[in-house]
């Protein structure tokens, strides 16, 4: 068979409506997952949503023509797109392209897909030669922050000293092997990772899964765990984890959500010292005589003014709002980005020759320690 040159088909391969890819399964390989409901006897109902797959192709010229397998057969589908729900359960799906350069008995097929089912609800439950597997969406079962919160080393208000550790744990459960995101809000809002290890490169112990309902489930329940230092106030915020699972390439769905958590969280306030911020001291000059000197610094409590903060300069004590010579404390202001932070700003006016020569030191100081 000749083909011209210019002109090609290949990587003939199945996505789904997001023009993403099915999960890789070990064992098992390519998988795509349709929703299941189940009813009373714990099997798939046919209300679920469907699924529509469609058939993606490199070529040129562009395919003209598609058929779709299942389980190796030729169906009737000969279109772009082909829609499933759980009749496909168990079963296999390819597709095959052509535009023109192929006869139609030697088309060009995908990799064989795998449908297997998604419950968002708890469990399903598929028997194939009387054997029972519980496929289901991973799903949070119980945590240990109640409990971390009400004990040491916490006090009351959530408050945790500095240099700390905690041990936050997350039991979770699903088919197939569900994992655990870690999350965490900062006081001014932002969602970010915590400072755990992530999805699979976490920490994990497997437990037993639900037994006594049917024999020889494959439901797997896992306890994440995270271990935490709490050596900054960078890691006061509300924490919580989310158990996930891979429907398809891409993002995961995950319950809890990733941006919002349910009640199950625990909140960190941390406690100590004043210390040095991230951020690095600054001069801004403002005009031709005006320069402001800010400092940031972090403490939890916050150090009261007047006496428990003060700018010296060359030895002399300024509180907030007084003024030495040139120079004046001008405010104490909250870093909105950094919990537990501030910003301490010193004024210079008029700017004289002699003052890139002067000494200027930040004192701040709380009941748990002082700094300088």
């Amino acid at each position: 068979m000749s083909i011209q040159i210019g002109l090609y088909l290949r990587n003939v391969h199945v996505v789904d409506s997001n023009n993403q890819s099915p999960i890789r399964v070990v064992n098992q390989g390519n998988v795509f997952y349709v929703e299941c409901i189940r009813g009373p006897d714990g099997f798939c109902q046919q209300n679920g949503r469907r699924k529509t797959l469609y058939c993606s192709v490199q070529a040129n010229p562009p395919p003209v023509s598609f058929r779709w397998l299942k389980n190796g057969e030729i169906t009737s589908s000969n279109g772009h797109s082909i829609t499933i729900g759980t009749e496909m359960i168990g079963k296999s799906i390819q597709c095959s392209a052509n535009n023109g350069l192929y006869p139609n008995d030697q088309m060009p097929t995908s990799q064989a897909v795998s449908i297997e089912p998604y419950c968002k609800f708890f469990f399903c439950v598929l028997s194939f030669l009387n054997v029972y597997l519980f496929l289901a969406a991973a799903r949070l079962i119980q945590t240990n922050f109640n409990n971390l919160q009400r004990s040491a080393p916490f006090t009351a208000l959530n408050r945790i000293d500095m240099n700390q550790d905690i041990k936050l744990t997350c039991a979770v459960e699903g088919s197939p092997r569900p994992f655990v995101l870690w999350r965490m809000r900062r006081p001014n809002g932002e969602v970010v990772d915590a400072a755990c290890p992530q999805g699979y490169e976490g920490q994990y112990q497997d437990s037993p899964a639900t037994a006594g309902l049917i024999p020889n489930n494959n439901l797997v329940r896992l306890t994440a765990i995270c271990q935490l230092r709490i050596s900054n106030y960078s890691f006061t915020g509300t924490y919580w984890c989310s158990a996930c699972s891979y429907v398809s390439i891409g993002a995961p769905e995950c319950s809890p959500g990733l941006e919002a958590p349910s009640d199950e969280v625990l909140n960190v306030m941390v406690q100590g010292p004043p210390m040095d911020s991230d951020a690095s001291p600054s001069v801004e000059q403002i005009g031709q005589n005006t320069a402001v000197v800010t400092v940031p610094f972090c403490a939890e409590p916050m150090p009261k003014p007047p006496r428990e903060i003060v700018f010296s300069v060359d030895n002399n004590d300024i509180q907030t709002d007084q003024t030495w010579q040139n120079f004046r404390f001008d405010s104490i202001t909250q870093n909105n980005t950094v919990p537990n932070c501030y910003f301490a700003r010193l004024q210079i006016s008029p700017i004289h020759e002699g003052d890139k020569h002067r000494q200027i030191i930040l004192k701040v100081q709380n009941v748990h320690g002082a700094k300088q």
